[in-house]
């Protein structure tokens, strides 16, 4: 397969290592902080799965780069566009994507497979392309990111893909999840992705933010009664918010997920450092919105009161911009 990652970070980068260690052609579109590096040494991949050393990409450093070369056969051509963007960049990739894919490049017909963090980006994806040419991801796993490596951490379940719209069916996800298992990274395809990107987010978001106003680690908030009574109303919120909505999450109810996060996932991500944490303390702008700020947004949409994800996304935001004064 002819592949573009296009936001090659932590995990675009991981998932375009093991897919060039399988034999297919890999673009990484990305910082060239980490582009560099990788096209000087190739890209180094440590961790839970594995070492490895990669060389085999096609790098870019901007879209202009990938423009030029977006109508050749060699390059244009791609059977599937892996988005990883940042939350916060979506809007701005997803216009570059579009002006990428006129009618004479074959980009404006190739698949792209969403995997991102919180809520909102498939909805500004379908501002720009047709819901049929859309699917979506869900990964638990850490990755983190240094210069021309990624550290893959633990994860907690298998690799997730479904299409954005269920009139497709579910053949080109089969296919997708096939290729991604059979590179390594243990892939299946799912009916209902919204379901499962829903169910993600309970865990992201009732760790995440409170984590990075606190300064520590996963493990940490199980510390205190405090912290674990913030972490309960916080998922008690969310589902409100998706029995609103029309979405069943997994679990199915509040206690059975607290269950599974203080008994499984916290333990299994106890070491975590957040990467909300790591973008306030190098004085960028977080994905809060598509995380606590989604949910009190469609709590307000809905009528569900949501005080504690109202709280924990204005006190990030607070927390950016004193440290951006500061760093300023």
């Amino acid at each position: 397969m002819n592949i573009l990652i296009f936001g090659a970070g932590a995990v675009g980068s991981f998932f375009g290592g093991f897919l060039a260690k399988a034999g297919h052609r890999v673009s990484l579109l990305g910082r060239s902080w980490h582009m560099d590096v990788i096209r000087k040494n190739g890209l180094e991949i440590t961790g839970e799965m594995g070492e490895y050393l990669i060389r085999d990409f096609t790098i870019y450093t901007n879209t202009k780069e990938l423009r030029a070369t977006s109508r050749s056969p060699l390059h244009g051509e791609y059977d599937i566009i892996l988005l990883t963007v940042k939350p916060k960049d979506t809007e701005i990739c997803a216009k570059d994507l579009a002006k990428i894919g006129d009618r004479k490049s074959q980009i404006s017909k190739t698949p792209i497979l969403s995997i991102q963090n919180g809520l909102g980006n498939l909805e500004i994806l379908a501002r720009y392309f047709p819901p049929s040419q859309l699917l979506a991801g869900r990964l638990i796993t850490s990755v983190t990111i240094e210069p021309g490596m990624v550290k893959v951490g633990a994860t907690a379940d298998e690799f997730l893909v479904g299409e954005v719209s269920k009139k497709m069916g579910m053949m080109r996800a089969k296919e997708i999840a096939k290729r991604l298992t059979e590179a390594g990274i243990k892939s299946r395809a799912v009916k209902d992705i919204h379901k499962h990107l829903w169910s993600k987010m309970v865990f992201n978001t009732s760790l995440n933010g409170l984590a990075s106003l606190l300064e520590v680690n996963y493990g940490d908030l199980l510390k205190s009664e405090e912290t674990k009574e913030m972490v309960s109303n916080t998922v008690k919120e969310i589902y409100e918010v998706a029995k609103k909505k029309g979405i069943v999450l997994e679990p199915k109810t509040v206690k059975a997920h607290l269950n599974l996060l203080f008994n499984k996932l916290i333990p299994t991500f106890n070491s975590h450092i957040p990467s909300m944490l790591r973008a306030i303390q190098g004085g960028k702008k977080t994905d809060i919105d598509f995380l606590n700020g989604a949910f009190s947004r469609y709590g307000k949409d809905f009528g569900v009161k949501t005080p504690i994800n109202d709280a924990i996304t204005q006190l990030i935001k607070a927390k950016e911009r004193l440290k951006q004064r500061f760093n300023g």
